[in-house]
């Protein structure tokens, strides 16, 4: 032993030589860990920064856009979180989120040999878990539903595939790393972007889709009339500029809905919907079309109903005289076959009601007497032409959001019906009334963009740029909060990308395409190869065979070729009448019935 390990002094010089390297692979040691906790120390800030930068790029949806700041993201259930789905590739990427969360651990920087320590500890707040959590969120709130925005998935799509473009900010240490968990992810949206994108939308769906872009628009359009030219200052206490909040401060005379009134807001409201510019827009939101429009058939009941416990409603005819709007009321869903001349009528008197309304103010203007106008300074000078422009604008503008709501409430609501009941089919056969009225409500958009855009021009002179260049404003003039309101306002609905006024013209253009008359005999043919197909199924061995004996014998629909062939040459068709009333004198006795009348027949459809 003693010749192996060697003399003592031998030894312990090597041991003081094993000793000093031992030092300094530890001092080297240390000095790497020190450098890399350096490093890893400000990694999670420039993470997080790096996704609250692509998030804000992409990402429109206010509840998700505060990912650095916010306390929302922090670590959730691994479940799915849903009973089922609509959309197969959204939750199959939420599965993979879910997975990666469950297996996801913290590696060591230490190594042993090839090895990497695995360390156990919860993740609850850092970067990528708070990405983790605003994708699982979005994901579990849309893979339930039928419908996906296509741009919505497009803006979750190009948040994915930018990420993909920091793998050294994040760098995989886990088998299952975060980047791979999102590029599969992104691979699933970019097939569920797909599957939107191909997806032949009926006309019920484009019909819809209008509706829905028109009330965000004249929404939009009332909120920055009535805070944009004005000096409402009270309107700054208004939670929201929505029509349906609006209702709440509404005063009590005639509101069509009194059970929603805020006694609070109405107190704080009282003068400005006093003025002339505020009376307008209350005589606007007061009918029972934008009750149809933009709160449906429950509040038309509610409407309805509080016609009957007063004695009468009252719309606005001149300054010193009121009319009675019990008739107006009165045509709800239900009974409008019924009331059909009173809802002529309804319409006429609120129609003067603010047509007047307007008259008298522009009267007053003329004259100069601005005292109860609630116009801004900026736009009360009777003598300057441009400012008569812009009042001129903010009355046309008033005219033509108070036509749409009648418009999209009495008439485009009837055609959506028409499209639920008898699909694209019913809808191309409704062509000839539905294609002029389409092209006049395009014609109402164009107009109220341009005179909205008239209005903004002004205002952000007179105050805006005025304002920041520290000149002289005149007085009185609106809050900086109600600038603000009023610039989100007529960015959503027409200056900004994507506006409401952009994709509704779009949707009507789609609309009139799918609803063309050429694509008639296309339709009629593809329902007659279906029920020819599905009659050759149903007498097929095999479908005897699975659905076995004890199904009954199916009657006979008639001859399902002949019924093809004339389907493929459909005749001449011309459209007279189209009731939606009561039929007494057919066989359904007192039935709703939709009646069709042909040119050489009459024939009725139970709806």
């Amino acid at each position: 032993q003693g010749s192996r390990a060697g003399p003592p002094r031998v030894r312990s010089a090597n041991a003081r030589l094993i000793s000093i390297s031992t030092l300094k692979l530890i001092e080297h040691s240390t000095r790497v860990v020190q450098m890399r906790r350096a490093f890893t120390s400000n990694l999670p800030e420039q993470q997080l920064d790096a996704l609250q930068q692509l998030v804000t790029k992409h990402i429109s949806d206010p509840a998700l856009t505060k990912i650095a700041g916010s306390d929302d993201f922090s670590m959730t259930s691994t479940e799915r979180g849903l009973q089922r789905w609509e959309q197969a590739h959204l939750v199959a990427a939420l599965d993979v989120l879910n997975a990666y969360q469950i297996e996801r651990k913290s590696r060591s920087a230490c190594h042993l040999g090839s090895l990497r320590l695995a360390r156990t500890k919860d993740f609850k707040k850092d970067p990528r878990t708070r990405m983790c959590e605003l994708l699982k969120r979005w994901l579990r709130t849309h893979a339930g539903s039928a419908l996906v925005s296509e741009e919505e998935l497009r803006g979750i799509c190009g948040l994915c595939r930018d990420m993909l473009n920091h793998p050294k900010l994040f760098p995989a240490r886990n088998p299952r790393s975060f980047l791979q968990s999102v590029a599969e992810v992104y691979d699933h949206l970019q097939r569920q972007l797909k599957e939107v994108l191909e997806r032949d939308r009926t006309c019920a769906d484009l019909a819809q889709r209008v509706l829905s872009l028109s009330r965000n628009l004249i929404s939009d359009a009332i909120g920055f009339l009535l805070l944009a030219p004005t000096d409402f200052r009270h309107s700054d206490a208004l939670p929201s500029l929505e029509v349906v909040a609006l209702w709440q401060s509404l005063p009590d005379l005639g509101h069509v809905l009194p059970g929603r009134v805020d006694p609070a807001l109405q107190r704080t409201m009282r003068d400005v919907w006093e003025t002339q510019c505020g009376s307008i827009l209350a005589a606007v939101l007061g009918t029972p079309w934008c009750v149809r429009l933009f709160d449906g058939a429950r509040a038309e009941e509610e409407a309805s109903r509080a016609v009957e416990d007063r004695p009468s409603a009252l719309c606005i005819e001149d300054k010193g005289s009121m009319k009675t709007l019990d008739s107006a009321t009165r045509s709800m869903r239900g009974s409008e076959a019924k009331a059909a001349s009173g809802n002529n009528q309804g319409s006429t008197s609120c129609n003067r009601g603010v047509g007047l309304l307007i008259s008298e103010a522009a009267s007053q203007f003329e004259r100069g007497n601005f005292k109860h106008s609630g116009l801004a300074g900026a736009f009360r000078d009777a003598k300057d032409p441009a400012q008569t422009r812009v009042r001129q604008s903010y009355f046309d503008a008033a005219q033509i959001v108070f036509d749409m709501v009648y418009l999209l409430a009495e008439v485009l609501v009837q055609f959506h019906r028409i499209s639920d009941g008898l699909g694209d089919y019913g809808m191309i056969r409704m062509s000839p009334w539905l294609h002029p009225f389409l092209d006049a409500l395009t014609d109402k958009v164009q107009r109220l963009k341009a005179n909205l855009d008239h209005i903004n021009e002004a205002v952000e002179s007179a105050y805006v740029l005025a304002r920041a260049r520290q000149g002289r404003v005149e007085k009185p003039a609106p809050s900086d909060r109600m600038t603000a309101r009023a610039h989100s306002c007529i960015e959503r609905a027409v200056t900004g990308r994507g506006s409401h006024a952009q994709a509704l013209g779009q949707a009507i253009e789609e609309l009139k395409t799918r609803s063309a008359p050429e694509r008639l005999p296309m339709v009629s043919g593809s329902l007659g190869d279906a029920c020819k197909t599905l009659h050759i199924i149903l007498q097929s061995p095999e479908f005897r065979a699975s659905i076995g004996d004890a199904f009954t014998e199916l009657p006979p629909l008639g001859d399902m070729e002949s019924t093809s062939a004339r389907s493929a040459q459909p005749p001449k068709v011309d459209l007279k009448q189209l009731t939606d009333g009561t039929s007494s004198d057919s066989e359904h006795g007192d039935s709703h019935t939709l009646a069709i009348e042909w040119c050489d027949r009459a024939k009725e459809f139970p709806v």
